[in-house]
């Protein structure tokens, strides 16, 4: 069987399952896509407030951060306890004094925060001084011996500087200014790094090294400086133009030289690298100090004179670390930011700090809600999906209905076919055998005219559904009800069903359980009709032998007529379908018997005109199988 076009039912499923399949790969991803989309938005919500929040942060650390940079360009001349100005004068006459002056230095007591240790500055091979360390401190204990839940409260600035010349020499301190720099600077520190002085060096470098008489760290400790300020362009820090004695005197480490002012002295300029950060391990527990240095050149007249100092401020890296954290854990603003040392290599980014070589690391935690999609995105897509299934699933149902339809319209027109066919074959065979036949053989006349007459009553019949099927509607207008008893009904029926029960060979028994005195409202031609379809299909479909039942049976609002075959009864899953226009059950279609589909269809259609109800029921008579037809009809029918 072929559908319109040549198209296969398979082509129309597949085809109709394809697009089906389409439109919902369709619409996933369209899904998919907006739930991107919108975890793309509430993550660009929360990452702008997040990085707000960033931004407020390293502003609250911008005052640390200032007081850390302020130590960075301390005079170079106030790095002992005791300095001398370069001018002083008189205070009645405000004459310039030849005698030198000595001021105590801004950094002899440490007023700044906690976390700021030590100012120290030192010079080869072992001179170390500090503004906060007096004469009676050169013995003090290094701070490495105390416990580090004590140093806090009893390391004083003796005992950081204690820890200091213990643990680096200023020519150890140099070197690592100068990997530091080279760090800063991005060059590569093994190739940039100063030779050690060599005794077998040529005989320019052995007459310098004569003529300094100094040690061998001294000389080193000198050519590293010049390359240090080499390297910075000898520009990058120059302190105020002093007399040379004033500047030998401020920065030599131990006691003061004995000086004299000449008042026609002149001024000398200082020159030093920018104080760079470098890290410490003073107390060998894996707690690091961080410190700040640099090299400050000395102006000279001759070669026996120290060329260079270094200089530093010394501070509790953690003590600085937890007032960084306090600042941005202030507020609950980043919870569980922390404050990590930085390598001065990496790329400048906005949470790292300008001074202090350290950043701020912060994970952007999400709320609970940012895993749920919001609620107006999952209303919006169930709601489109639900219309979309709906859409496709009517257009799916429409579509098998209306090829299931289509398909039995072909099989009701191949059964009208047929149906005509017999019984216009019947016709024309018999009229021409009466046209043969002898007026006298009255016998066979008799027989081939009842024939005649029981096929044009087939073919009526055949006519009368085709006909009432295309005015189902009329039906009802066409219902006369009158006041009728059940008996009645049933004897009738057994009158106009016994010549095809007879045809079937099969009998009709009729148990009739109401009594003399049950009446009901009704049609009782369409009720015969009804009943009569459903003998004939038994006869017709059923594979048994025997008797055909006919139960009657009183209800508390009416009566209930049943027909039972007895035999093995539809298949439990056409029990709905059988029901339905041009529809013939499997037993049908194995026993090739005649029929349209219509009969149960229009059954069906006329008990619901009677206010009744035709169902199917399982049957006691053979093991419950589906083979009894019941027909519920109400002792009175609905007014209007």
């Amino acid at each position: 069987m072929h559908f319109p076009h040549s198209i296969s039912r398979r082509s129309i499923l597949i085809g109709l399952f394809a697009i089906v399949a389409l439109v919902i790969a369709g619409m996933a991803w369209a899904t998919h896509t907006t739930l991107q989309l919108d975890a793309e938005r509430r993550m660009a919500k929360y990452r702008d407030e997040f990085e707000y929040d960033l931004t407020t942060a390293m502003f609250r650390l911008e005052r640390i951060d200032y007081l850390f940079c302020q130590e960075k360009y301390q005079s170079f001349d106030i790095f002992k306890p005791y300095y001398r100005p370069p001018d002083a004068y008189e205070a009645k006459t405000l004459n310039k004094l030849t005698t030198p002056v000595l001021l105590a230095s801004p950094l002899k007591s440490l007023n700044g925060p906690d976390w700021l240790l030590l100012h120290f500055q030192a010079m080869a091979p072992d001179g170390w001084d500090s503004p906060q360390v007096g004469p009676g401190d050169e013995y003090a204990q290094t701070a490495s011996v105390l416990p580090a839940e004590e140093r806090r409260l009893l390391a004083t600035p003796a005992n950081w500087l204690s820890a200091l010349r213990a643990a680096y020499d200023p020519l150890r301190l140099q070197e690592m200014l100068e990997m530091a720099q080279l760090a800063y600077m991005d060059e590569d520190a093994e190739s940039s790094h100063v030779k050690t002085i060599d005794s077998t060096s040529g005989d320019g470098d052995a007459n310098k090294i004569d003529a300094l008489e100094h040690s061998r760290a001294v000389q080193e400790f000198n050519l590293r400086g010049e390359r240090l300020l080499e390297r910075e362009g000898r520009n990058i820090h120059r302190e105020a133009c002093e007399p040379q004695s004033i500047i030998m005197a401020n920065l030599l480490p131990g006691q003061d030289p004995s000086i004299d002012m000449d008042p026609q002295e002149g001024c000398r300029a200082v020159e030093g690298t920018p104080m760079i950060p470098v890290w410490l391990d003073l107390t060998y527990d894996g707690n690091k100090q961080l410190a700040l240095i640099r090299s400050v050149s000395l102006p000279r007249t001759d070669v026996t004179e120290p060329s260079c100092v270094i200089q530093g401020v010394l501070f509790d890296w953690e003590r600085l670390r937890e007032a960084l954290e306090q600042e941005v854990l202030k507020d609950n603003l980043l919870p569980g930011a922390k404050i990590v040392p930085r390598d001065a290599r990496e790329p400048t980014m906005p949470n790292h700090l300008h001074t202090i070589p350290a950043k701020l690391v912060a994970e952007m935690s999400l709320p609970p809600e940012m895993a749920s999609t919001s609620f107006d995105v999952i209303w919006g897509l169930g709601i489109t999906w639900l219309v979309l299934l709906a859409a496709l699933g009517g257009i799916v149902y429409g579509t098998m209905k209306y090829m299931g339809l289509l398909e039995r319209r072909m099989r009701f027109t191949a059964a009208v076919t047929h149906e005509l066919r017999t019984p216009l074959t019947s016709f024309q065979l018999y009229t021409d055998l009466l046209a043969e036949l002898d007026d006298d053989d009255r016998e066979l006349r008799a027989k081939y005219l009842g024939t005649l007459r029981s096929e044009s009553k087939r073919l009526t019949n055949l006519v009368e559904n085709v006909l009432v099927y295309s005015k189902v509607n009329d039906a009802a207008a066409r219902i006369h009800s009158r006041v009728v008893s059940p008996k009645q009904i049933l004897d009738e029926l057994r009158e106009e069903t016994a010549r095809r029960c007879q045809e079937s060979k099969r009998s009709l028994v009729i148990n009739d359980k109401t009594d003399s005195q049950s009446k009901i409202e009704t049609d009782p031609e369409f009720v015969r009709q009804i009943l009569a379809s459903l003998v004939d299909n038994a006869c017709k479909y059923s594979d048994a032998e025997g008797p055909i039942w006919i139960d009657a049976t009183p209800t508390r609002n009416g009566v209930v007529f049943e027909v039972d075959d007895g035999g093995a009864g539809v298949d439990p899953h056409e029990t709905r379908v059988i029901f339905e226009p041009f529809r013939r059950g499997r037993d049908a279609e194995r026993a090739r018997a005649g029929g349209m589909g219509l009969g149960l269809a229009l059954s069906r259609y006329w008990a619901a005109c009677l206010d009744g109800r035709l169902s199917i029921k399982r049957s006691e008579r053979n093991g419950g199988h589906f083979s009894r037809f019941a027909l519920d009809l109400p002792s009175r029918p609905r007014q209007g």
